[in-house]
């Protein structure tokens, strides 16, 4: 029990009783997800080495909604997937805990990695560093079935530095008045057309894992549906925002136009990352995954 726990929760009043009753309403669906990680040698050797992994889809799991049953079929569906997308030398990579390099400017880079901050609300992250080297912003996200693609988190990441909020207006400047949240959301979104993936959703902070314990002072408030709306996004009756899978481009009569030359330099940026990312993910001549 303590190496799935952890020893600290192990130790909790409650927690063996828990940890019970979640084995054994899981039975079915635990043997099931064993027999699916023993075909994903990269992500088998990854929990057997980290025991505690097991917990994540055991606790909760991308959407609060989900039963451990739904959980562990969930999760056993994004491994699936993320070894299709990334690739074998890719997941060997991240299996080891790997930061691999998506795009950068002189002011900032985006890394692919594990996520280090909640896996509960994802497995895979995209993280944000400023020129210093500063993570300021984390999106998470999961693969669902079907080529869906789920993101279950996009934060600011805690004050570790006193100007951290200087440092998000000047990378704000320096990416021509595109808010970090945003650059980050774009890149995700360029992406998922590499990707191939073919619906791109983002959960409601109703049934976000860590909504409830999150509070002004442990970091950034965020609204996720002002985002979302802003991105293009619609509610669904099953409480996830449908995304689009192209990024918008306003028309240059559209703009003031005391605003045309910064729209036009953020657009040139972005078709600089846009490249970028093709180069790196066609870097293993992987095509776009299926699964």
């Amino acid at each position: 029990m303590e190496e799935v726990l952890g020893a600290q929760r192990a130790e909790r009043p409650g927690e063996g009783l828990k940890y019970g009753l979640r084995m054994w309403f899981s039975k079915q669906s635990r043997r099931r997800f064993a027999r699916q990680l023993a075909t994903l040698p990269e992500w088998a050797t990854m929990f057997r080495a980290e025991p505690t992994l097991y917990f994540i889809p055991w606790r909760a799991f991308l959407d609060e909604r989900w039963g451990v049953g739904k959980r562990l079929t969930a999760c056993g569906t994004d491994l699936a997937a993320a070894h299709a997308v990334f690739g074998p030398d890719r997941c060997e990579r991240l299996r080891h805990g790997e930061r691999i390099a998506l795009c950068q400017t002189n002011d900032f880079a985006i890394h692919l990695g594990r996520n280090r901050i909640c896996c509960h609300e994802g497995l895979w992250a995209l993280t944000l560093v400023d020129a210093q080297g500063v993570a300021l912003f984390n999106l998470s996200f999961g693969f669902l079935a079907n080529r869906h693609v789920l993101v279950a988190s996009l934060q600011g990441l805690q004050k570790s530095h006193e100007d951290t909020q200087d440092r998000i207006r000047m990378l704000t400047k320096r990416t021509h008045g595109l808010r970090p949240a945003t650059l980050l959301l774009h890149v995700f979104v360029m992406l998922c057309q590499l990707w191939g993936i073919e619906h791109i959703q983002g959960i409601d902070p109703d049934y976000q894992i860590k909504q409830r314990n999150r509070a002004p002072g442990k970091g950034f408030t965020f609204d996720y549906r002002a985002l979302w709306q802003e991105a293009g996004g619609l509610r669904q009756g099953h409480g996830y925002w449908d995304l689009p899978r192209t990024l918008p481009e306003r028309a240059a009569a559209d703009i003031p136009t005391q605003k045309r030359a910064m729209y036009a330099r953020r657009y040139a940026q972005r078709q600089q990352l846009a490249e970028q990312l093709a180069r790196q993910w066609a870097m293993t001549g992987s095509p776009p995954a299926v699964y």
